[in-house]
């Protein structure tokens, strides 16, 4: 376990993950942290290195065509991604279908709380 407490554009993620589930890229949840695995997004005509970077669900919706679009944006800047995509891996589909099989894994946020008995 690493202790995460980097700032992307918005997404704040500070704490201690464990990350263990595998998640369909098309079931994430607003909110939830997650890490790829080794991962290549294309951006127009080149690709950049997502490969194990901590990111934060912030856009996950089906719109009324049809088309379904999540934003993942990643808890370490990356100057390719800035500007209008606000530092976020975006998936559209159904146009991406190549990242139909794209999962990634849940961060679970590990409680180092003091037990309220504890003296």
């Amino acid at each position: 376990m690493k202790t995460y407490s980097k700032d992307g554009l918005n997404a704040k993620i500070v704490g201690e993950y464990k990350f263990e589930e595998l998640v369909p890229i098309k079931e994430c949840k607003v909110g939830q942290v997650y890490k790829f695995q080794e991962h290549h997004h294309a951006i127009f005509n080149y690709d950049i290195d997502l490969s194990y970077q901590i990111c934060k669900c912030i856009r996950n919706s089906i719109e009324v065509n049809g088309s379904h679009e999540i934003w993942l944006q990643l808890a370490e800047r990356k100057r390719d991604l800035m500007g209008e995509w606000e530092n976020s891996a975006i998936f559209h589909f159904p146009d991406d279908e190549q990242y139909e099989e794209v999962f990634v894994l849940k961060g679970e946020q590990v409680n180092n709380l003091i037990s309220n008995n504890a003296v």
